[in-house]
């Protein structure tokens, strides 16, 4: 949300002033009391603004009578201030706390984004660029099954609000899963690599409720057919090839994704190249440092050319260090 400290307040107060010029005068504040009647303070704990994340125009009235009925809340009053922006007055807090722990919620794959009415700020001030979601994490052994890691893991989505591990007896039992709020203008993670000493790991990041989403890009909002940024004849999807995204980050299908495969599938023939990639170019200005303990990635390499003596593939192993440039060097 904007407009949160004080000396911000002042600097936007000093921007009107000079923009209005000779028409500021003082008669035109109005003081009010600092106390907010705390009739006014109960009905903004009942209350969440909405907004859609992407196709503000919609049926207004179908819209709320398909969240109603989505909520299972008759009694909560809905307002629209603008197109796509909506306020909604539940009954009570604790019909509201139990709308916000289901969500996110969507109309027709629209994502809609809540949140929680503050007495002292506008509607129009909030910022809509951020959603909790439930995100099920697979992968993680059961001897590294606790809250510290995935806590640990879900903060490499964004700000962890909750950690929920899996009985012993529940049906699934693969671990757990992590409320974050995640900011929507960034690519979904498919997973992180856990390291536990003595070797690393891949764990999946599966979200529950999950929008359509573009399957070039990784952003939620809109398909990969409407992609800015990676236009749709040159992707992957459109020669029938799997992409960087699919569906299987959806916490409904069981489906892995092709990372999963490359490091869990049977390796049957690894081919190193003569280069190492470089990892992609920085801003200048920035230093990057190495972790203090750079461990080398141990590679099995099996020879395409079979040696004359011996019909079987030669098997070598190879480190490759781990190098990170300092740009700023020689300057």
């Amino acid at each position: 949300m904007t407009m949160e400290s004080k000396e911000e307040n002042e600097m936007r107060l000093a921007a009107l002033c000079k923009s209005l010029g000779h028409l500021w005068s003082e008669e035109d504040v109005v003081e009010v009391s600092d106390e907010i009647p705390q009739q006014k303070r109960e009905e903004c704990r009942r209350t969440l603004f909405g907004k859609l994340f992407s196709k503000p125009n919609v049926n207004y009235p179908a819209f709320i009578t398909t969240m109603t009925k989505a909520w299972k809340a008759e009694g909560v009053i809905c307002s629209q201030k603008e197109p796509g922006l909506f306020t909604f007055i539940f009954p009570t807090e604790e019909e509201k706390h139990r709308i916000l722990r289901n969500s996110p919620w969507s109309y027709s794959t629209n994502l809609l984004m809540l949140q929680q009415c503050l007495p002292e700020i506008p509607e129009h001030c909030y910022e809509f660029s951020k959603a909790a979601f439930w995100i099920r994490i697979g992968g993680v052994p059961p001897g590294w099954r606790i809250e510290k890691v995935f806590n640990d893991l879900g903060k490499r989505l964004g700000k962890v609000i909750e950690v929920q591990l899996d009985s012993i007896n529940h049906a699934q039992n693969k671990g757990g899963r992590v409320r974050v709020e995640i900011d929507l203008t960034l690519p979904l993670k498919a997973g992180a690599v856990l390291d536990i000493g003595n070797k690393c790991l891949w764990v999946e990041f599966k979200y529950e409720r999950l929008p359509h989403y573009c399957f070039s890009c990784g952003r939620i909002g809109h398909y990969a057919t409407d992609c800015l940024e990676f236009p749709y004849a040159t992707s992957p999807w459109a020669l029938n090839k799997k992409g960087s995204y699919g569906p299987w980050l959806k916490a409904e299908t069981s489906d892995h994704s092709p990372y999963w495969d490359a490091f869990y599938g049977k390796i049957e023939e690894f081919v190193v190249e003569e280069t190492v990639p470089v990892p992609p170019t920085q801003p200048t200005g920035m230093n990057f440092i190495a972790r203090e303990a750079t461990f080398d990635m141990q590679i099995i390499a099996c020879s395409k050319k079979r040696s004359e003596s011996s019909p079987k593939h030669e098997i070598s192993s190879v480190n490759v260090p781990i190098v990170v440039e300092d740009r700023d060097r020689g300057k």
